[in-house]
């Protein structure tokens, strides 16, 4: 459609979610807070939007890593309105990603206390997909494990992200846990490891085929580059030399011609 979307400063320094289309950036607001993003879109124009709101969260977790002290929440965006998405019961939730069939995956707060949370995160927080009439749906994170993050989905309805224990996983901006997940059609499949079962594992993305991307840790304590597939499991990707510089490498994206950007 050529359109891209992300954030971009105001002029009194602030951030919001904008759309660029044909040659016009539209601020799209916010939830009556201070900063905003856009982080997915479909060929609908619909966008999946985190936004602060006006409330200042009382457990000042930064959730959504946007550094005001407010309340974060999911929302939608379409011909021009910005609508909430709601909540599991907790105060904070993130709107990640939204395929054609308008289902917006992301996290949300679940209202449950746990000291041992990584700091600032103070509650536990669960994978959800919120349909395209609004309605949320948990996607339970894998066995034996108590949180979870969506990150991306696709137009099949397939789910990646990671879970884990809320002493090892965490959002703030991008989702760090244990284990890499896809959840098919709900049900959560563990994707394995590269030698490091308990280190950093997120699957970052799926495309229409299947295919799922991202970073896995290795027993040296690197981050490798992974692609899995139903067929062939998690293949490691190598890094891109010996420099040390190069020793963490993650893709982000993949499209249906199996190309990956990354970092």
């Amino acid at each position: 459609m050529g359109q891209a979307v992300g954030s971009a400063l105001t002029s009194d320094g602030l951030q919001h979610a904008v759309r660029w289309y044909q040659g016009t950036t539209t601020d799209l607001g916010t939830l009556g807070g201070l900063n905003s993003q856009a982080s997915g879109r479909n060929e609908s124009a619909d966008l999946a939007i985190l936004s602060d709101t006006r409330d200042n969260d009382p457990l000042a977790e930064d959730f959504c890593a946007l550094h005001s002290g407010q309340l974060c929440r999911a929302a939608r965006w379409h011909d021009g309105v910005l609508t909430e998405l709601p909540t599991l019961g907790g105060t904070n939730s993130v709107a990640l990603e939204i395929n054609n069939r308008s289902e917006i995956v992301g996290a949300a707060e679940d209202g449950t206390p746990d000291a041992t949370c990584m700091a600032p995160q103070k509650s536990h927080f669960q994978a959800v997909v919120w349909r395209a009439d609004g309605e949320i749906h948990k996607l339970p994170p894998l066995p034996g494990d108590e949180v979870a993050l969506a990150l991306k989905n696709n137009d099949m309805g397939q789910v990646v992200g990671t879970s884990g224990m809320c002493s090892n996983t965490i959002f703030g901006g991008f989702g760090l846990g244990p284990h890499a997940v896809l959840w098919d059609h709900g049900s959560p499949i563990n994707l394995g490891n590269l030698g490091a079962p308990e280190s950093a594992n997120v699957a970052a993305d799926i495309n229409g085929r299947g295919q799922v991307v991202g970073g896995a840790g290795a027993p040296d304590g690197s981050v490798h580059p992974f692609m899995w597939t139903k067929a062939t499991g998690m293949r490691d990707l190598g890094l891109m030399s010996a420099d040390p510089a190069d020793a963490s490498n993650t893709p982000f994206a993949i499209n249906d011609r199996g190309q990956m950007v990354g970092s």
